[in-house]
């Protein structure tokens, strides 16, 4: 694992963790105070406390101080008790902005089509999965909101997604809440869904992720050349009508894409992942023999983890730290190289004239693992989309 340096990035409602006992009681007594002023300004926690009113009120002011914590004889700088108490009093205001009902959003435009990239080009991609959820408010809300503040702060110039956009069921009626986040990528045509088995959830799909997102080809699975890369989309579900084994007519088409493709770099994304040591385990009928036909890497989603595994020389990817719950592991596969289970996140793809860099950031600022891809000799890219 690499641990690399963090860019400029405002982790606005992410703040170093106090280890003082008895600290966390004191932040939150002091920030109902400054929250919430119907509570009762003598409230007897912080007068107990040693906190006076006036002194909440003025959190955000007061540097240097200190107070003494609960469990003896500690001082603990007024710093560390505005870090915390701002912390929750910035999750509290962001919960009560998701109340804002989806009838008061704007619709989100639909993209014309892929936004162009030139042949030559090197572009900066962010990679999200199983993100979906302001449907309505919530930690989960919060958390892909987050996730999208760390994506934006890259300017990245496409985010492709692992699958899973519109929680809980793929319903018209959620996707502006559910997708609010990423609208200027969206409607710019910057953004690359792939279909997760929440987005075919409902009686009608996958026509309101179609009808949203425009993809090119048949909507379900389709290629998009990027400069020097390629990005294979694929559709994992069970209800995909083409099929999702290795004989099936989906997989025919990317064999055949895959051969014919004069990319450097050779991306594959769908949901369901063919390979995982995480709390739904492997879905052995994705086993396609990616390397074999061409593929350079392999990026799925399912599982609220990420994991980075090596399978027939090329890396797997299973990204779906986007925002839903996390969930843990179980035994890990032979060819797992590295697992989180305890930062949401999302990935950086960084291209340059040899290499292709593959970094997974956490929403606290930190890189927790990274890889390079090499290109492919340079060969003349074909821009379009199939």
């Amino acid at each position: 694992m690499q641990v690399c340096s963090c860019p400029p990035f405002k982790a606005a409602l992410y703040m170093a963790p106090i280890p003082v006992k008895g600290l966390a009681q004191e932040v939150q007594a002091v920030s109902r105070i400054a929250g919430d002023t119907t509570r009762g300004l003598e409230d007897e926690t912080v007068r107990r406390r040693g906190v006076t009113v006036k002194e909440a009120r003025r959190l955000w002011t007061l540097v240097g101080r200190r107070i003494w914590a609960q469990d003896g004889l500690l001082l603990v700088s007024m710093g560390a008790l505005i870090a915390g108490a701002g912390a929750l009093i910035g999750v509290r205001r962001w919960l009560v902005n998701n109340r804002t009902p989806t009838e008061a959003r704007p619709p989100i435009t639909p993209p014309a089509g892929i936004h162009p990239s030139p042949p030559d080009a090197s572009p900066t991609l962010a990679v999200i999965g199983d993100f979906g959820r302001c449907q309505k408010p919530g930690v989960e809300c919060l958390n892909e909101r987050v996730v999208a503040h760390l994506v934006d702060s890259w300017s990245p110039d496409y985010v492709i997604t692992t699958g899973d956009n519109n929680y809980p069921d793929g319903e018209r009626s959620t996707l502006i809440a559910n997708l609010d986040p990423f609208r200027r990528f969206i409607e710019d045509g910057r953004f690359l869904p792939v279909l997760g088995n929440h987005d075919w959830k409902c009686r009608d799909a996958p026509l309101p992720y179609i009808e949203q997102f425009r993809p090119p080809g048949n909507g379900r699975y389709y290629c998009v050349v990027l400069g020097e890369l390629a990005v294979w989309a694929l559709d994992s579900d069970e209800h995909e009508p083409d099929g999702i084994d290795a004989g099936s007519a989906q997989a025919a088409w990317l064999r055949a894409g895959l051969a014919q493709s004069r990319s450097r770099l050779n991306l594959v994304f769908l949901h369901h992942p063919p390979y995982s040591s995480g709390h739904h385990g492997s879905s052995p009928t994705l086993r396609w023999p990616f390397a074999a036909w061409g593929a350079d890497a392999v990026f799925s989603g399912h599982e609220h983890s990420y994991e980075r595994l090596e399978i027939d020389g090329i890396p797997y990817f299973v990204n779906g730290s986007g925002g839903s719950r996390l969930r843990g592991f179980g035994r890990p596969l032979p060819g797992s190289r590295m697992r989180d289970a305890a930062n949401y996140g999302a990935q950086r793809i960084v291209l340059t004239d040899e290499t292709a860099t593959v970094e997974f950031w956490s929403t606290k600022g930190q890189c927790l693992d990274s890889v390079q891809i090499c290109l492919r000799p340079a060969a003349k890219a074909v821009v379009g989309a199939a």
